[in-house]
């Protein structure tokens, strides 16, 4: 088993490896990797979706005010001891009411260990607490994670795990001539924009003030961009490879096996690795691949399109995934539907497409969906507060009407216009529940759970059909969510029949995970992203010589 530290501040000589995060449970990774030279860095800093499970809801979150005293009673958050030291904003303990240094004795101020936080992809359970890193802390991610920050950055509503990740306004406002913190909330002149590294896949650099040399190299997962690290210590020689989420069956398939290539050759020491997927294998009505669930998806409509009568076909599925997105293109476009998908969708979707990551899109073909907001009369003040919206259905800048100052000292001087100014729903790509309803047979559109009250305005004909493209529910609080669903697609006559799951995976398969051990053949392995870690044990790694060491929470190892 690997060796705990009790002194680790005491022996910056040596690697260190500390789990806060993903250990036995899936998501929530948060990993602390020290170098040689005393300095460090976290592999992601994701939100535990176990503790959304266990204690919160959509009525009750982390208090503001109170943030990181909530997340370390929780222990959601890790206390900012030893080589975290530092790690969270200032402004979030500036409020001494919460008694936070009482309950959890630390040293504030600026990060004394950690250097960068290195992001393998922008799924919440990967970056969503670090809003809550101090700004000195560099968000070291490739140019594709970055183009998916700025997208959620633009388009995420501010109480999301994703606000506050590029930039954030200051909770309490610091006086610049003493220093202190006063409980006044701060304004818009207290943003703070976080410093990004964007690196090139494949391309070595150094962090962690030279005391590492990384590698990023994308992989395959259903999100863009994700990938995995191969990091090596320039005193020590320690090599360390962190594979983030990955599959093999997935449109990126080849840069999977790339990835397992190189991390085969890099020779690690450590092989810190998902298992989503082992307790849990060969999920129900799963299929093997992505272009299989194209497939199903085209066979399925051309199924509709022979039916004499008009039918919807609605769906759903995880609105970053644009893989499955193309597949529902494809296989609409394939009997001459038009696809109708959210703002946040449309929007990521033409990112990736001018970036040159999806090339069989044409996006002037797609429509997005505009719901009814306030008044209910597609006006643009029912918009305001939408950013998705305002950002997808901006005007140009030279359709903004130009306004002045009357009066006070910038008379005359441009006046910014007003959010409502820069808005326009009447943009051609833009559709409307009336427009659906009258013609059904002539859309297929996404409408997840949360927006299925737009049925009451869409009113889909009888015996239409909705599709699932997601993992199954994983516990109570979805359970409950997905007989809510199936309640509603009741209520409005989708058939048992009509209803279909037509899903892959974006975690590699117990088999495939695996040969991927084997090959790449480490030292030792730290299982993580899983409930059931000790099926590591099971696989006959000790008889290869890799030992397994299933990681406890907030335990250091010495590598």
């Amino acid at each position: 088993m690997g060796q705990a530290i009790t002194s680790e501040v005491n022996n910056p000589q040596k690697n260190h490896l500390q789990f806060f995060g993903g250990v036995g449970v899936i998501g929530g990774n948060k990993i602390c990797l020290t170098a040689s030279n005393g300095k460090g860095i976290l592999l992601d800093f994701g939100w535990g979706f176990d503790t959304s499970r266990k204690y919160l809801n959509n009525f009750m979150d982390l208090r503001g005010s109170e943030v990181l005293f909530d997340g370390m009673t929780l222990q959601e958050l890790p206390p900012p001891t030893g080589y975290l030291a530092g790690i969270y904003r200032e402004d979030l303990y500036a409020n001494k009411d919460a008694n936070l240094l009482a309950r959890f004795p630390f040293e504030t101020g600026k990060p004394k260990t950690i250097t960068e936080v290195l992001i393998c992809h922008c799924h919440s359970d990967h970056i969503g607490n670090i809003e809550k890193l101090h700004p000195d802390i560099v968000l070291l991610c490739s140019e594709t994670n970055k183009l998916v920050l700025e997208h959620l950055d633009e388009t995420t509503k501010s109480d999301s795990f994703f606000a506050g990740i590029l930039k954030y306004k200051s909770f309490f406002c610091q006086d610049p001539d003493t220093d202190e913190w006063s409980c006044e909330k701060g304004g818009k002149e207290d943003i703070i924009r976080r410093k990004l590294r964007a690196i090139t896949p494949n391309t070595p650099v150094t962090c962690a003030e030279d005391g590492f040399e990384i590698k990023f190299m994308e992989t395959d997962h259903s999100m863009p961009g994700a990938g995995g690290f191969l990091i090596r210590d320039k005193q020590s020689g320690i090599k360390v490879v962190y594979t983030g989420d990955i599959r093999r069956h997935g449109p990126n398939r080849d840069q999977a096996d790339r990835f397992i290539q190189a991390a085969k050759d890099f020779a690690p020491d450590v092989l810190i690795t998902e298992g989503t997927r082992i307790g849990r294998d060969e999920e129900k009505d799963e299929f093997p691949s992505e272009p299989a669930v194209e497939a199903e998806l085209t066979r399925v409509f051309k199924q509709v399109a022979l039916e004499k009568s008009p039918k919807l076909i609605c769906f759903e599925c995880s609105n970053k995934d644009i893989w499955r997105l193309r597949s529902f293109y494809h296989a609409t476009i394939s009997v001459g539907r038009t696809l109708v998908v959210g703002a946040k969708e449309y929007d990521l979707l033409k990112r990736c497409i001018d970036a040159k990551l999806l090339s069989d899109i044409d996006y002037s073909k797609l429509r997005v969906y505009l719901p009814k907001k306030k008044s209910g009369l597609y006006a643009p003040t029912d918009y305001i507060q939408n950013n998705d919206i305002k950002n997808v259905f901006k005007k140009a800048n030279s359709e903004i009407p130009v306004k002045t100052y009357k009066t006070g000292p910038k008379k005359g001087l441009p006046k910014p216009p007003a959010v409502y100014e820069t808005i326009d729903p009447t943009k051609k790509f833009g559709i409307k529940a009336e427009e659906i309803r009258e013609n059904p047979r002539q859309y297929v559109i996404e409408l997840p759970y949360y927006a299925m009250m737009e049925f009451c305005d869409i009113l889909p004909p009888p015996g239409s059909y909705y599709i699932t493209s997601k993992s199954a529910p994983f516990d109570d609080e979805q359970e409950i969510d997905e007989k809510k669903r199936l309640n509603w697609l009741t209520q409005f006559q989708f058939s048992k029949q009509n209803r279909k799951e037509i899903h892959c995976s974006g975690h590699i398969s117990r088999p495939d995970l695996e040969q991927m051990i084997k090959t790449i053949h480490p030292k030792k392995i730290f299982p993580i992203h899983t409930t059931q870690s000790e099926e590591f044990l099971k696989m006959g790694l000790d008889e290869l010589g890799i030992e397994v060491i299933l990681p406890e929470h907030n335990k250091s190892y010495s590598i």
